[in-house]
């Protein structure tokens, strides 16, 4: 079927911005400085980024110069409820949305997990016969499984019925989530990773599903330098697999 335009593209769903309304002597300027093209420039400076360093960090970021993990609200919480886990043995289950973002994410927390000892098993819905998001059925397998927490990468933010089951099945839920908050709130969740709650100050909304689950990586192995997981072993100097 073919899609008809003024389905798609009213006014009223799509904010467009005037992709020519930058100060032109800046632009000039920055593109001397920087030499970067001036698309790329112009796209920087409508993203509110207007001087050569905010560029040079945009477009090239380092390590260090990302924000600290523990400063997205639930972060705590989860990283000890996961090294709890890991001391017990205790089965986790990822459960990531069948997308790319999802679907990266939970490749990533799979390859972390595996790194630093914490028994896991992954799962992603199918696109077609169960939907998007965290469902009760989800749930009920994950327990029959004997999985002690259920982590969901790219999604869980709006599934209500299936975090009150998760709660009812003893099941502590950790909900890794970029989307926007219901108007009614969240879930019923051991933990939540989402910048957009209220009282998250890390400023990182910006993050993807993938992006979270890649914080949340860095936030365990801190946690695992401090309590001793690696030995006498850095994480920085141990080969990829």
């Amino acid at each position: 079927m073919p899609v008809r335009t003024k389905d798609y593209l009213e006014p009223r769903d799509w904010k467009v911005r005037d992709a020519f309304a930058v100060d032109q002597a800046k632009l000039d300027a920055l593109a001397a400085e920087t030499g970067l093209s001036k698309l790329t420039l112009r796209v920087c400076l409508l993203r509110g980024l207007d001087t050569s360093e905010a560029i040079r960090e945009h477009v090239s970021p380092r390590l260090e110069g990302l924000s600290n993990p523990f400063s997205i609200l639930g972060m705590d919480k989860a990283v000890a409820r996961l090294s709890k886990a890991r001391a017990g043995g205790e089965l986790v289950r990822i459960f990531g949305d069948y997308d790319v973002d999802g679907t990266t994410g939970t490749a990533l927390l799979s390859w972390v997990f595996r790194e630093l000892g914490i028994r896991f098993e992954a799962r992603q819905p199918d696109r077609f016969k169960d939907g998007y998001g965290l469902n009760v059925k989800a749930v009920e397998e994950a327990k029959a499984a004997g999985a002690a927490i259920l982590i969901t990468v790219d999604n869980g933010i709006t599934s209500f019925d299936a975090a009150e089951k998760a709660r009812e099945s003893g099941i502590d839920l950790i909900i890794v989530d970029h989307h926007q908050i219901d108007a009614k709130g969240a879930p019923p969740a051991f933990a939540i990773l989402n910048p957009h709650q209220a009282d998250c100050t890390s400023g990182l909304k910006q993050l993807c599903g993938c992006g979270l689950a890649f914080y949340l990586s860095m936030a365990l192995r801190s946690r695992g330098r401090e309590e001793g997981w690696f030995g006498e072993a850095s994480p920085e100097s141990q080969a990829a697999p």
